[in-house]
């Protein structure tokens, strides 16, 4: 099963193959791969919604600060200075908090409190963080490309992309447009993604769907 990029990986191999649903599936030297997701376990209480209604909070937690290939950018350079031009804006009304160098734990106990979290905005990809950001309840942005977004329709049988889709030319104007709606419309967002990871994302559906390519290849 593949989750990287090709230049990490032995292609050269005669068992069935598989590769995770995101960006790597659009990439050539995947196309003979099945399709699977990446599960979060939504019912794990590190998952569960905090729903912060206190005051609006913005997060990112990117897991590189520079890029080290095309895919391995999470756009730190230009996501940081459009976040502190935000705080600028708002001032106290609104939390910036940039996750970085942390334990697992400690980050996804912040990322809850989040009512606005941010991927990437670099790639056309999601990622793991963002799957976790949506079953968190929070409002989500990300930079997902046709053919990725294709991939998450796909996969997930779903009518719709629940991503808030923007890049880094967009994010500055999309923030403040978040953050105008107020509070209880990004709530409602995040409410509203919790329920679309329950439904077309959930782990008891990926994990039968492992099963049974499992079972295949062991008969």
């Amino acid at each position: 099963q593949y989750h990287s990029e090709p230049f990490r990986s032995d292609l050269d191999v005669t068992i069935p193959k598989l590769v995770v649903a995101q960006y790597h599936a659009t990439l050539p030297e995947y196309k003979d791969c099945r399709l699977v997701r990446n599960p979060i376990d939504l019912y794990d209480q590190k998952f569960f919604p905090k729903y912060n209604s206190r005051k609006i909070r913005i997060g990112y937690s990117p897991s590189t600060l520079e890029p080290v290939t095309i895919w391995a950018d999470k756009g730190y350079i230009e996501t940081v200075p459009i976040l502190n031009k935000i705080k600028k804006i708002y001032g106290d009304l609104v939390e910036i908090d940039i996750i970085t160098g942390v334990p697992f734990d400690d980050c996804l106990k912040r990322k809850a409190l989040c009512n606005i979290f941010i991927d990437e905005v670099k790639t056309p990809s999601y990622h793991r963080s963002g799957l976790e950001a949506l079953g968190m309840g929070i409002a989500t942005i990300c930079s997902i490309g046709n053919d990725v977004e294709k991939i998450l329709l796909d996969v997930s049988k779903a009518p719709n992309n629940p991503f808030i889709n923007v890049n880094y030319f967009q994010l500055e104007s999309k923030l403040i447009e978040l953050i105008e709606t107020g509070l209880d419309n990004l709530m409602e967002i995040g409410y509203n993604n919790r329920v679309w990871m329950e439904k077309y994302w959930h782990p008891k559906t990926i994990a039968d769907e492992y099963v049974s390519i499992y079972n295949e290849i062991i008969k």
